[in-house]
């Protein structure tokens, strides 16, 4: 086999609970039925038609490896060699399990508060920008704009946000892709391609073992990990209850829409429904382009709650979004 493969047995300190099982019922609520379908490819890019999507994480022995894997592994993979590593916590040791991860400010950026926006969503188009200087302001610089290179050469761009210095979260299908295969580059520019901050380039991202086996909404997070800390502090992530999301009066999102300016900074917000083990249903306007943006509770702004996906499989007038759940929090604080 030509390809590197690292596997990689880190026993981190994690958390003692493993992933509640699905119920059949949430599955059928919320099962997508092919990855990246959201995602808006820029036709403007070539795929050269001789290029594979092909990458050591199609490879057999591989697969075989991550399918055998624990709910929790983590995929790690490393785009400038191809490398893949399976990190597989220790889940019998001591972790943290609180409900939240603190964010950060660092001193002297400024901080901008919160839009007022009506929530009334579905229907007339409400979206509204966000423009500098606030784009150079926490937590607006949180939110990053990523264009993605996957292995076929095929291009798209999607939405993130800061969840710690080197850790930008996203949805998996904007990192893998049936059609195109693994991300082997993304680009992250903090506030959009009008703020002042500079854009950075990796080729280490994570996913999560149960994505990658059998890939839904309920999995369908990752995280992209850059080596130097870009100074735009992060939020924190909120692993609220049924209960507290279901008293949630206002949530908003914040993305890169592809209808929109290229790398422009927009936000909605709406109300949440059909809150289930794993995901939540909302009513803030998206496009294309606004995979993986963070949503929030607008009482509660600096904390992300979920993880937008896109259209609700069987509604197209609701969207759907994975929860921040303690799994997730592990997960991110695991890469």
């Amino acid at each position: 086999m030509n390809r590197i493969l690292g596997i990689v047995c880190s026993f981190l300190l994690f958390s003692s609970i493993a992933p509640s099982p699905l119920k059949n019922s949430d599955m059928d609520a919320v099962q997508i039925p092919q990855r990246g379908a959201e995602v808006a490819i820029d036709d403007t890019v070539s795929v050269d038609p001789n290029a594979s999507s092909k990458s050591a994480l199609d490879d057999d022995e591989i697969r075989q490896m991550i399918a055998a894997a624990s709910s929790s592994a983590i995929i790690r993979y490393h785009g400038d060699t191809d490398e893949v590593e399976i990190i597989e916590p220790d889940i019998t040791a001591t972790y943290d399990t609180s409900v939240s991860t603190e964010p950060y400010i660092p001193e002297g950026l400024p901080v901008a508060p919160p839009p007022v926006q009506s929530h009334v969503i579905i229907g007339p188009d409400d979206r509204g920008q966000i423009t500098a200087p606030t784009l150079n302001a926490y937590p607006y610089c949180t939110l990053a704009y990523l264009n993605v290179t996957y292995k076929n050469g095929a291009r798209t761009n999607g939405s993130g946000c800061f969840v710690g210095e080197n850790k930008i979260l996203t949805s998996a299908h904007v990192l893998y892709s049936n059609q195109n295969g693994v991300a082997t580059s993304v680009t992250i520019t903090p506030g959009g391609l009008l703020s002042n901050f500079s854009s950075v380039t990796t080729s280490e991202i994570c996913l999560n073992s149960q994505y990658l086996n059998s890939p839904s909404v309920d999995q369908d997070y990752g995280v992209i990990v850059i080596e130097d800390s870009l100074e735009t502090g992060y939020l924190g992530m909120s692993s609220k209850s049924k209960t507290e999301l279901s008293n949630v009066i206002l949530a908003g999102t914040y993305g890169y829409p592809a209808d929109k300016a290229t790398g422009t900074l927009w936000y909605s917000s709406g109300t949440l429904s059909s809150i289930l083990e794993r995901t939540f249903c909302h009513n803030a306007d998206t496009m294309d382009g606004q995979s993986g943006s963070p949503l929030f509770d607008m009482a509660d702004f600096y904390y992300v709650i979920g993880v937008h996906r896109g259209p609700y499989p069987y509604n197209p007038d609701i969207n759907v979004a994975t929860r921040v759940t303690k799994d997730m929090i592990n997960f991110v604080n695991a890469c």
